[in-house]
C-alpha cells in the first residue's frame, strides 16, 4: 500500500481507495506493480483474490466468500442488538441498564 492522489475527482465520482498517504506528485514511472490479483498481506491480514472488501470511515475488513453468509447473519444480529440498546438509552436508561436488559451482544 502506497499513496495515493487526485482525491478529490475520486471522491467526486464515489470511487473508494484507502491508502497510507495522500502524494501531491506525478506518480507514473516511479511507482512499479508487483503483481496482479494474487493474494496480499494489508495490516496483517491475507487478502486472496475474490474475498469481499467492505470499508467505511471507521475501519477495514476482508471476507473470504465462504464465510460472507455467516459473517452477514452475525452483523445483522449485531446491529439489532445495538438497535435494541439504543432504543432503552433513548428512553432515558444508562448504557449499563441498557445492556443488562438486552442481555450480552450476539
Amino acid at each position: 500500500m502506497g499513496a495515493v492522489r487526485d482525491t478529490a475527482e475520486m471522491k467526486e465520482m464515489g470511487f473508494p481507495v484507502f491508502s497510507r498517504t495522500v502524494a501531491s506528485g506525478f506518480m507514473l514511472g516511479k511507482i512499479v506493480s508487483l503483481g496482479f490479483n494474487v493474494p496480499v498481506t494489508v495490516g496483517g491480514v491475507l487478502v486472496r483474490p475474490g474475498d469481499i472488501v467492505m470499508a467505511d470511515n471507521d475501519g477495514v475488513v476482508f471476507i473470504p466468500p465462504e464465510h460472507l453468509e455467516a459473517v452477514i447473519d452475525r452483523a445483522q444480529a449485531i446491529q439489532r442488538w445495538e438497535e435494541a440498546v439504543h432504543a432503552l438509552i433513548a428512553k432515558g436508561r444508562s448504557p449499563d441498564d441498557a445492556i443488562a436488559q438486552v442481555g450480552p451482544m450476539p
